[in-house]
């Protein structure tokens, strides 16, 4: 959690205070940073008495929060997005949520109705489990396992702390899915399962309820109604279903087995078959969902965990608005969760997903798996197909613009720039140039341009920092956006 003191600070965390509402305080500290660049003290004496933008665009503190209490996982599964299948320590030997760690975001969390624990890795890896479980007596909580660790002993250790929900992860047998496809890796899990359901007997108890977490891909989609069958004859009471995403090389290509064995190639016909087999298990009882939706469709929005959720991970890192790509592009500090909750980035998303057309969203959800699943296929196809991009050159005349831009060569620079622009760019970079092209704008007094520029930079990369800051004070200076409605958020599906 940033912390401002009276010794001088960086750019950076002047940033942070713009992007908490903390203007009048970043002009203050702007004059005593050499480093700070000229741009940002001319947006900044310009804003700093303006209006605030979309003061309206609030919410109320969310009640449901993911935390994420383990980074290890000892299955890795081909298909794994978390990093697992290219190194045992994705997270730089980062092992578990610690308790240190948990107390820091204690108070964010403290008047929840649920808890979700969902490990990075494996959640029953954390030695610390019980300890936050203990801490959630009075809330709705819910674990999500592999099943591995799930003994007798452990499952005993979770029913005492009142776990009222256990999702386990299982996609039957694929090679690419937890257990590499192995009989015996599936009969190992449905045992687990009875396990719960013989100690809920033994302890009279109605908990934890059982859920099913199924990962779909080509391989799988025809074991689906065994699946539910053998689950519901188990007493799992909901299943959630989701289509592969295509996860990444430790070079960033494309995993290709992943990839083949996706719905990549035909969205179309892995949907339709998911919807029928969810209708025909539905009408026999069994709770089925895709995350919160009943439907599997080309998109579905606007998406249930804006405004619904945080996600948490401790407090070194800013928490997350979803279980996707989209980052946040600031700390949390001192004026509290609330604050945070409705700083300006809160707000701007709100006003993207709620009062604009889904153009305007950034990137990272328009081609979002949950909520645009037909698009994440086609930009998979493409990227798929696509010639690989010859980065190192790229990157050079990247360098080139940015290094006339700092010698104030700005006419050289802004073509270069422009030149990028009509190229294939990795999105990130493609954010960075915009946000160059925009700050020469402000330079110039271009105020208008630079906020199209600023605008363009976040679609790209909603977490870049100084392109959120630098627009949030033109916003500032030429006024809020105008839009004509707010769009109600998608409700939960509320757990109890």
């Amino acid at each position: 959690m940033l912390q401002i003191t009276a010794q001088a600070i960086t750019e950076q965390e002047i940033l942070n205070l713009i992007l908490n509402d903390r203007v009048a305080d970043a002009l203050r500290a702007v004059e005593g940073v050499e480093e700070s660049a000229h741009s940002l003290r001319t947006l900044l004496k310009q804003a700093a008495h303006r209006p605030d933008v979309f003061p309206e665009l609030t919410a109320p503190y969310p009640t449901h929060f993911a935390i994420s209490p383990s980074y290890t996982c000892n299955i890795a599964c081909e298909m794994c997005n978390a990093g697992f299948h290219i190194d045992p320590q994705p997270y730089g030997g980062r092992d578990f949520l610690s308790p240190q760690s948990w107390e820091e975001i204690l108070p964010w969390i403290k008047d929840a109705t649920h808890w979700c624990f969902v490990g990075v890795g494996e959640t029953l890896d954390s030695p610390y489990l019980n300890e936050f479980l203990e801490k959630g007596i009075d809330k709705y909580t819910l674990v999500t396992t592999s099943g591995v660790g799930l003994t007798r002993r452990r499952l005993g250790e979770l029913m005492n702390r009142k776990l009222d929900c256990l999702q386990i992860s299982f996609e039957g047998d694929t090679v690419v899915g937890h257990g590499s496809g192995r009989p015996e890796y599936s009969q190992n899990l449905w045992e687990k399962i009875e396990l719960v359901q013989e100690m809920k007997q033994e302890l009279a108890s109605t908990t934890p309820h059982l859920e099913l977490h199924i990962t779909v891909n080509l391989e799988n989609l025809s074991q689906m109604n065994a699946l539910f069958e053998k689950a519901m004859l188990r007493g799992v009471e909901h299943i959630v279903l989701f289509p592969m995403s295509v996860n990444r090389e430790a070079g960033g290509a494309l995993v290709e087995a992943v990839y083949r064995q996706s719905f990549a190639e035909n969205y179309e016909g892995g949907r339709s078959f998911l919807n029928e087999i969810a209708d025909r298990w539905r009408a026999k009882g069994l709770h089925v969902s895709f995350n919160e939706y009943q439907k599997l469709k080309e998109a579905t929005t606007p998406c249930s965990y804006v405004d619904n959720t945080l996600l948490f991970s401790g407090l070194n890192v800013p928490p997350k608005v979803c279980c996707g790509s989209l980052d946040m592009p600031h700390m949390p500090e001192e004026t509290g969760a609330k604050a945070y909750w409705n700083s300006f980035p809160f707000r701007y998303l709100r006003y993207l997903m709620f009062c604009q057309p889904e153009q305007r969203q950034p990137r990272d959800c328009q081609e979002c798996l949950a909520t645009h699943p037909a698009r994440y296929f086609e930009t998979m196809r493409e990227e798929m197909s696509a010639d690989t991009l010859d980065t190192v050159t790229i990157y050079d005349l990247y360098r080139e613009a940015s290094e006339a831009k700092r010698k104030l060569r700005y006419e050289e620079a802004r073509l270069q720039f422009l030149m990028l622009l009509d190229g294939n760019l990795p999105d990130n970079l493609r954010s960075g140039v915009w946000f160059h092209l925009g700050e020469m704008d402000v330079l110039r007094g271009e105020m208008e341009a630079a906020r199209d520029c600023f605008e363009n930079a976040l679609r790209e990369n909603f977490a870049h920092k100084k392109a959120f800051a630098f627009l949030y004070l033109v916003y500032r200076i030429l006024g809020a956006p105008d839009y004509q409605e707010r769009q109600p958020k998608t409700p939960l599906r509320i757990r109890s």
